[in-house]
């Protein structure tokens, strides 16, 4: 994202791991486990991406932004 203003937000509900980054160009490579499962049986996630106005004001985001996410299930 091209303003700092904007936060990336990456959550695995229900549970309560999030990853968030700040504006600005550039890769990131959290390697954060958002939702570990270790009781044996399936669990249905839910997979919210967001991107937040931490700003006081009204900020427009670029239309030409955007974000290749790569998951992992290890």
């Amino acid at each position: 994202m091209s303003n700092d203003a904007f936060v990336f937000k990456a959550e695995a509900l229900p549970s309560t791991g999030t990853f968030t980054a700040r504006g600005g160009a550039g890769d990131l490579q959290p390697n954060k486990v958002l939702f570990n499962n270790r009781t044996g049986d399936g669990v249905r996630i839910f997979l919210n991406i967001s991107v937040i106005n931490r700003a006081r004001h009204t900020r427009t985001l670029d239309r030409n932004s955007s974000w290749l996410l790569k998951l992992a299930r290890v």
